[in-house]
């Protein structure tokens, strides 16, 4: 074995990231308003690695919670990341609010202060489940126009009571029916920085059968056995696998990775935008061959080659597929 691949270069990269790509790093808020205390931020789960990965997570905070007698304005002011996610292989991740259902609730058996700061109301069904702060009663929550409506400042679980904002009192007439008017804004998530040396070597690995293989998988690299064999892990596992070998280029081309168990591949581009695959790899050189949809014209087949993380020079080097 030659020179040791260096460690930055295998792995996940960062506590951000995850198996098979990465994980939301920052969140950028955009815009968000009139939501209520209901409404949820969904990520999405295209473009996570196939097969697998799980979506991030975030909670929001608003400009002005409804609180005490205020009815608030739902204007989201922030967004706080509680799950990174994995497996990401974009890096701009687009999450959207989702706002509650609409709820319908008849049966008002009492009113506390209609009319004054702070109206409470009671349903004989005791329901609360749905409602949120925020929400707006009745009619107003079918137009963006709505003027200043009448919102639900807190909801008790406990003793039923709902407490509404004073505007427009004449909607709270049974039954009521609670909706959140929010509209615009997404939440702009991003994974780790691209094109960076901390960025780690991307694996195609066909797992074994028995550690959970079904196909070759985006795996990262965990630990190296030697030039051609590494330690990898993917969303359906974890095993030790080898590089293919240069008369398993053909095989491996056929199905765009590694054809059968136990077998991984690695892909290099040059300075063009043709590919190759590795079939051995230290920590200065790769031996490589041709191959993918648009096959490498710069090296030959077996040539041994300078590799790199970032851009490929003409003749010179290559840049290995890394987990952007």
């Amino acid at each position: 074995m030659g020179r040791p691949i260096k460690k930055r270069f295998i792995g996940v990269g960062s506590t951000s990231q995850g198996t098979g790509g990465e994980g939301v790093a920052s969140l950028a808020v955009h815009g968000g308003n009139s939501f209520s205390a209901g409404t949820t931020i969904t990520f999405p789960t295209l473009n996570l690695v196939a097969g697998g990965g799980s979506a991030a997570t975030a909670t929001i905070a608003f400009v002005t919670p409804a609180v005490n007698s205020l009815q608030g304005n739902g204007n989201v002011s922030s967004v706080t990341l509680t799950s990174a996610g994995s497996g990401y292989l974009v890096r701009n991740v687009v999450a959207t609010f989702t706002k509650p259902a609409n709820v319908v609730v008849d049966g008002v058996t009492a009113f506390y202060g209609l009319g004054a700061a702070g109206t409470v109301v009671k349903f004989s069904s005791g329901v609360t489940s749905g409602i949120f702060a925020g929400m707006v009663a009745n009619v107003f929550f079918t137009t963006l126009a709505f003027g200043n409506p009448t919102r639900v400042v807190s909801v008790n679980t406990t003793t039923g009571n709902i407490t509404f904002s004073t505007a427009n009192t004449a909607a709270i007439s049974s039954p009521i029916s609670f909706g959140d008017v929010g509209f615009n804004g997404n939440v702009v998530g991003t994974t780790d920085a691209a094109v960076t040396t901390s960025n780690t070597i991307q694996a195609n690995a066909f797992i074994s059968v028995a550690s959970g293989g079904l196909g070759g998988r985006l795996s990262d690299i965990t630990s190296v056995k030697g030039s051609r064999r590494y330690r990898v892990t993917n969303n359906q596992g974890s095993d030790t696998v080898r590089l293919i070998t240069s008369t398993e280029v053909a095989a491996a081309n056929t199905g765009v990775g590694p054809h059968a168990a136990g077998l991984m591949t690695i892909s290099a581009t040059d300075s063009a935008g043709g590919t190759y695959f590795v079939t051995k790899l230290d920590g200065r050189t790769a031996t490589i061959s041709p191959a993918g949809a648009t096959p490498g014209g710069e090296f030959a087949a077996n040539a041994q080659v300078i590799w790199s993380m970032n851009a490929a020079v003409i003749n010179t080097t290559v840049k290995l597929a890394t987990n952007d």
